[in-house]
C-alpha cells in the first residue's frame, strides 16, 4: 500500500479525535507523549476497523472505534496499527508491513548507550510516551535488526520469551547458485 494512502487514512482517523475521545485518551495516559497537542496535532487517530485476514484490517463505515497509530521505520510511514484500548493485545496492521513501533530512526538509534524497553502491546508503548519498541510481528525477518542491541528490558515474562524465540530462530538463507561470468576481451 502506498504511503499516500496510509497518510490519507491516518488523517481521516485523526479528524475523528474530538471531545470524548480526547478525554478517553487522557484517561488512558497516552496524550502525554504528544507535545504538539497544544497546537491541535494528534499523531494518532481513531477509526472503526474490520479484520480482513492475515492480521490486517481495513477501515469500516461503522462499528467500535480503534486507536490507529502510524508505524514509521527509518523516517518513512510504512503501515498503521489499530487496536481497541480495552483489548490492547489484539492489534491488526493495515497492510502487514509494520513489524515494530519505535523504529522511526532504525535500531541504530538505540546504540547511544540507552537500553530500549520492549513493550508487550501498542497501548503500553503509547503510555510510555513512545519511548522504546513494541514488536507488532514476532515472525518478521526484520526482527533481526534488533541484533545490534547490547541489551533490552521487557514488560513481562511472556514478552521476554517471545523475543528470545524470535531472535534465536534460524535466519532464512537464499539458495545460492554459482554461475560463470563471461569475460569480454579488450
Amino acid at each position: 500500500m502506498k504511503p499516500a494512502v496510509l497518510l490519507q487514512e491516518l488523517h481521516a482517523a485523526r479528524s475523528r479525535v474530538t471531545g470524548p475521545y480526547l478525554d478517553r485518551m487522557r484517561a488512558l495516559g497516552i496524550l502525554n507523549a504528544f507535545a504538539d497537542m497544544a497546537a491541535g496535532y494528534v499523531p494518532i487517530g481513531i477509526s472503526p476497523c474490520e479484520p480482513v485476514g492475515q492480521g490486517c484490517y481495513q477501515p469500516a463505515s461503522s462499528g467500535p472505534m480503534n486507536l490507529v497509530v502510524p508505524v514509521i521505520e527509518d523516517g518513512e510511514l510504512i503501515d498503521l496499527v489499530a487496536f481497541r484500548s480495552t483489548a490492547p493485545d489484539d492489534w491488526l496492521t493495515r497492510n502487514g508491513e509494520g513489524w515494530a513501533l519505535g523504529m522511526e530512526e532504525g535500531a541504530g538509534h538505540y546504540l547511544d548507550g540507552v537500553t530500549p524497553h520492549i513493550f508487550a502491546n501498542p497501548l503500553e508503548w503509547l503510555q510510555a510516551e513512545c519511548c522504546g519498541i513494541c514488536i507488532l510481528n514476532w515472525n518478521s525477518p526484520e526482527i533481526y535488526k534488533l541484533d545490534v542491541l547490547r541489551d533490552v528490558t521487557v514488560s513481562d515474562v511472556a514478552t521476554a520469551k517471545l523475543l528470545r524465540r524470535a531472535m534465536t530462530l534460524p535466519q532464512r538463507v537464499p539458495e545460492i547458485h554459482i554461475a560463470k561470468v563471461l569475460q569480454h576481451a579488450a
